[in-house]
């Protein structure tokens, strides 16, 4: 009792002196009768019983003072305020409609997160994938060096170059800022636990300077590591580094093996990285001279435009340097570039299936909002007594389309929540399990990007079936 006085004394002074005395008589019977039942029940409403009065308390102390700010507001801004305080009142009363359908407010708002959490899901891949650039500086002057053989009518897709090629693009074309080349091949990783077979990318030491990263510890080729007979050295990726490593400091220096042989660690990459795509954990040096630079397509290609320089333009100089190419080199006759962007060679393939997979997405929300609307128009049949009453009592059209669209926003934005939860769910899913070779995987995460376009899904939903 001197608990529930205390609490009391948080409400204002003319809720106690009213109906102070009545409300702790009413505490005392209620836990006397809780009191011949059981200890538990016992605890349940006193707990109750504080929890209600504490609720009322702030309700009526806060509710008296946004009261009071009311009126001042409606005193300055005169009708703009009232018609405020109209909309405020109404959305009270949808929220305690939807309180007294609990199957209702869940059967529609479950539908509409469902709906919602497809659409938020697949945009996250969508903006992540496809809308964002690469996470290199100055992405956009990165392309990927394909060609094709006009002559054999083969347009493009020949993506793969010979180090003849890359040595000559290295040191004649001036339309590049630098050239790069890789290929990936399964090595067995042993040392430091059970052997494990990884992806391993050779790269030649100009990688780095052409997408403009550099490693989070230690460092990366250099020219000399990535010459015919040099030592062995590799960078790990940051994932490899954390697993298998404990992400240990002191790693950069220590040698692990790859196929058997001993390779020296040099470097470990940001967390972010992965080149070219999330399967790559080890990174060495591909060694080649141009003494001994082979004619072998084993390569793939890409580089950095210098400054102002457009894509094709950069096509016209690098067919020119292969047709020179082809005059030493036959099986290298009637290649023509055909370079892309490297971010649409990166998602091309996948792009239009997840346009595709966004718009089917698109439909479930509209099949959605469409089972909405007849669950509100059936209620809405049980409904004609109220809304009678509101016309009899003036009530115009757009008092009545106010009533009814409060409920919508309402249960919308209730939708939306829980469509943003199950659709962080469903994206941490896909990160830790979806399949490695989805580009950029690893960068697919919600942002404010995708939290605004999840508002904006719940505010059509409410349109949709709102105004209907």
């Amino acid at each position: 009792m001197r608990m529930y006085r205390w609490l009391l004394r948080l409400s204002p002074s003319s809720l106690r002196r009213d109906y102070g005395a009545a409300m702790e008589e009413m505490f005392a019977r209620r836990m006397a009768e809780a009191r011949q039942a059981s200890i538990s029940r016992q605890a349940y409403v006193c707990c109750r019983e504080m929890a209600g009065l504490l609720v009322l308390a702030m309700s009526e102390r806060f509710g008296a003072a946004a009261r009071m700010r009311r009126q001042r507001q409606r005193a300055r801004s005169g009708p703009k305020a009232g018609m405020m305080d109209v909309t405020v009142q109404e959305i009270r009363q949808a929220a305690r409609r939807l309180i007294r359908t609990p199957l209702f407010t869940a059967t529609a708002a479950l539908t509409l997160a469902l709906a919602i959490a497809a659409n938020a899901s697949l945009f996250t891949v969508v903006h992540r994938v496809v809308l964002n650039p690469l996470p290199y500086p100055e992405s956009q002057r990165l392309i990927a060096l394909d060609y094709g053989i006009p002559s054999r009518n083969i347009p493009s897709g020949m993506n793969s170059m010979a180090w003849q090629l890359y040595f000559q693009l290295a040191d004649q074309a001036h339309t590049l800022e630098a050239v790069a080349a890789y290929n990936s091949s399964p090595m067995t990783l042993t040392g430091r636990g059970e052997p494990q077979q990884i992806l391993v990318t050779h790269a030649t030491p100009s990688l780095a300077s052409v997408l403009g990263v550099s490693p989070a510890l230690g460092r990366w080729f250099t020219d000399a590591e990535g010459a015919t007979g040099a030592a062995s050295v590799a960078v790990l990726s940051h994932g490899l580094w954390a697993r298998r490593f404990g992400s240990d400091r002191s790693i950069v220096g220590q040698s692990i093996t790859l196929d058997g042989e001993v390779t020296e660690v040099i470097g470990v990459m940001p967390t972010a990285f992965s080149f070219p795509d999330a399967r790559s954990e080890v990174w060495t040096a591909a060694q080649s001279t141009r003494a001994t630079a082979s004619f072998l397509f084993n390569l793939t290609g890409l580089a950095r435009l210098r400054e102002g320089v457009t894509v094709e333009t950069a096509r016209a100089e690098i067919t020119t340097l292969i047709q020179d190419l082809s005059r030493r080199v036959p099986n290298q006759r009637g290649l023509a570039s055909t370079a892309v962007p490297l971010q649409d060679a990166i998602v091309g393939r996948i792009a239009s299936t997840l346009w595709i997979l966004l718009a089917s997405a698109g439909l479930v929300l509209l099949v959605a909002c469409a089972n909405v609307a007849n669950l509100f128009l059936v209620r809405s049949e049980t409904r004609q007594r109220e809304v009678a009453i509101r016309r009899a009592l003036g009530a115009g059209r757009r008092n009545i389309a106010r009533y009814f669209f409060s409920e919508s926003v309402l249960l919308a934005a209730i939708g939306g929540v829980m469509g943003v939860a199950l659709a962080w769910g469903g994206v941490q899913m896909l990160v830790a399990f979806g399949p490695a070779t989805l580009p950029r995987l690893n960068e697919v995460r919600i942002d404010g990007i995708v939290l605004a376009f999840s508002l904006a899904l719940s505010l059509i939903s409410a349109a949709a079936f709102g105004i209907i």
